[in-house]
């Protein structure tokens, strides 16, 4: 609010400024053109030869045309540089207003991230302590526990990891893994957690080795998978598919989904901080903003490239090539 009020008198000032320009320019052409006509009454009461007469006559002129000239382009060219400052300001104004926005957003998406997590699993422990139950009922509250305790270790590593890239201090420590190994232990964990509900296939070859860091490797796969089973949740049939390949000159990820898809409009925001589609007070996906955005960077941290398609009939895939 107090940034709209500020953008409202800054039109306001320039609108002022304008009009004082405005009249500047035309009370100091008026008086010019009044010395004009009385330089012009002095020559004519001035009894000169007329080869003189006229050359008095056209330099007046000639000094009249000059100050016009000067008038109009140092009127124009400060009126140029105030509305190049204003619109500059108005520039900078918009793109704290939509960092505010963005921000808030964050705030709100945090707040119920952190919140679901703990109350779920609040209600799987109290269930447990409350209840006597055989092994067999006690596992999938177990796995529900467990799984709402590993949604808030990422969401707070994905701060953590979004401070340390936004401080260009993220700690890098490459070395040979076996990618293979990796990958197929992160996808066990997900069909652990989200059994019976979403399908997982995967087509990775084995002992695919990668020069990497192994706990941004674990960020990034744990970031794509989490937004492919955010975009899966409303399909009758949820299938993700994980590939990974090698290629003669790099190694190939791949993340496929058949989720709700993502516009071609928002292929080119989702990897901006705290982007996420729609409006955060109606929103019904999870998420805080940060997941794509620390994928984007440590991606680019490993000279790799990401790409975002389209899959048929409806979907989305993830496309990681390391160099």
């Amino acid at each position: 609010m107090k940034n709209i009020n500020a953008l409202k008198i800054m039109y306001v000032i320039l609108a002022y400024v304008c009009l004082q320009l405005l009249w500047w320019g035309y009370s100091i052409t008026r008086l010019n053109n009044e010395i004009y006509v009385q330089k012009n009454d002095i020559i004519n009461q001035q009894s000169l030869p007329a080869q003189q007469y006229y050359v008095a006559l056209a330099s007046a002129k000639q000094k009249l045309n000059k100050r016009t000239v000067m008038v109009v382009g140092e009127g124009s060219i400060f009126l140029l540089l105030l509305l190049l400052a204003f619109f500059r300001f108005k520039k900078m104004l918009n793109h704290e207003l939509e960092i505010n926005a963005q921000q808030k957003n964050f705030l709100m998406a945090v707040t119920h991230e952190l919140k679901s997590p703990i109350a779920s699993a609040r209600l799987q422990i109290d269930t447990l302590q409350k209840r006597t139950l055989t092994d067999a009922q006690k596992t999938p509250l177990l796995n529900n526990a467990n799984a709402d305790l590993v949604r808030l270790t990422n969401l707070v590593d994905n701060i953590l990891h979004a401070t340390s890239i936004d401080g260009a201090q993220y700690p890098m420590h490459k070395e040979w893994i076996n990618a293979s190994a990796l990958i197929n232990t992160l996808v066990s964990n997900y069909e652990l957690m989200y059994k019976n509900k979403i399908e997982f296939s995967t087509s990775i070859n084995t002992e695919t080795q990668l020069y990497c860091d192994s706990q941004a490797v674990v960020s990034i796969v744990t970031n794509l998978l989490d937004n492919a089973v955010k975009f899966s949740a409303e399909v009758v049939q949820p299938h993700i598919h994980i590939a990974l390949s090698t290629h003669d000159e790099h190694i190939q990820l791949a993340i496929t989904d058949n989720g709700i898809g993502i516009s071609d409009a928002n292929k080119l925001l989702v990897f901006d901080k705290f982007y996420r589609i729609g409006n955060e007070a109606t929103r019904q996906t999870k998420g805080s903003g940060l997941g794509l955005f620390i994928v984007k960077h440590l991606v680019l941290l490993h000279n790799a490239t990401i790409d975002i398609k389209d899959t048929q009939p409806q979907g989305t895939v993830f496309v990681i090539n390391f160099n």
